[in-house]
């Protein structure tokens, strides 16, 4: 039996009435999370120039951009190097860091083609260069405890257009999200369809009180990015897009972890017990962090697909642009 609209909207009457009033509320919103997010999380990364090699395809330039995604063709996937003598405590100015003969260090880890890679951008942006001037990006691959607050591990890789390129957010996410939703329907959930119609096959199904996130509401059937990271339509009767907003919600980022898999902590550090366990592809929801609670630094407060709170290191986190 086919799943479709019939919901009243209060005093809009005119269907027409109702999507151009949510698109002007949403607008409004999505201004104000733009600058929440520039100034809380993600800083000076967002908003930048996309780095352009030189005639050499090195990137030889300071960059404080954060996606890069990995283009080595060697089936054993790109190097990721660090010495046993760099500092856990980079980012201290008083730290030093030993001699940068990166291409003498070793191997730790290795990156496969079309890995998404997010580039620490402490002390000066992404970039480092070697003992013979050559470029290398300093890429996110764990976290530590230092001052309750958290820090990262990192290795290096070659900063070259053979083996990464720079990444658009807004590429994988076709523009940025309008907004945060979940589902009004007196059945408790909604079908999510591969189209925008009720002609389109049944992609998944979206249950009450489960947020998703909203892509595009130009035509009454809205695009939407499912919590397991599949893109579908919902008609716009069956959306609530101000309930989250309203609770903190401002923004979305989708989990990317080498484990294929990241704990979401009960406060921002490693050693803070596990509330739960989110699988790759996962979509978070960026809640407004408390200051007075907890220091964040850098750890993402979120909501989890199953609507628990906790904290995520950042550089597990891809950021859905707005």
């Amino acid at each position: 039996m086919t799943k479709l609209v019939s919901a009243g909207f209060g005093r809009c009457r005119n269907p027409c009435e109702k999507r151009m009033i949510m698109k002007k509320n949403m607008a409004a919103r999505t201004v104000f999370m733009i600058l929440l997010s520039v100034v809380v999380l993600w800083g000076p990364a967002l908003g930048q120039a996309l780095p352009v090699p030189d005639d050499k395809g090195d990137y030889v330039n300071p960059t404080y951009h954060m996606l890069w995604k990995v283009t080595d063709p060697d089936p054993g996937g790109l190097n990721g190097r660090l010495s046993p003598d760099f500092p856990l405590t980079f980012d201290h100015r008083e730290s030093p860091w030993p001699s940068m003969d990166i291409l003498n260090w070793p191997v730790i880890r290795r990156f496969r083609t079309g890995t998404i890679l997010t580039a620490n951008t402490k002390m000066a942006g992404a970039m480092v260069k070697d003992s013979r001037g050559l470029p290398w990006l300093k890429v996110e691959i764990g976290a530590i405890d230092t001052n309750d607050q958290g820090g990262d591990v990192v290795c290096f890789v070659r900063a070259n257009s053979r083996f990464v390129v720079p990444v658009a957010d807004s590429d994988e996410f076709g523009g940025g999200v309008m907004g945060i939703g979940v589902i009004r329907d007196p059945d408790g959930y909604t079908n999510v369809r591969t189209g925008p119609g009720t002609g389109h096959d049944i992609l998944t199904r979206i249950n009450e009180n489960t947020p998703f996130v909203i892509l595009n509401s130009k035509t009454p059937w809205w695009q939407i990015l499912t919590p397991c990271g599949r893109k579908g339509y919902m008609h716009e009767s069956r959306i609530d897009s101000d309930r989250y907003f309203n609770q903190g919600v401002w923004g979305a980022a989708v989990v990317r972890d080498p484990d294929g898999f990241v704990n979401l902590r009960r406060s921002p550090s490693t050693s803070s017990p596990v509330v739960t366990a989110i699988k790759n592809n996962s979509v978070v929801y960026l809640i407004i962090p408390d200051k007075f609670t907890h220091p964040v630094g850098p750890w993402a407060p979120v909501l989890s697909p199953g609507g628990q709170k906790g904290y995520i290191h950042k550089s597990r986190l891809q950021w859905i642009p707005l």
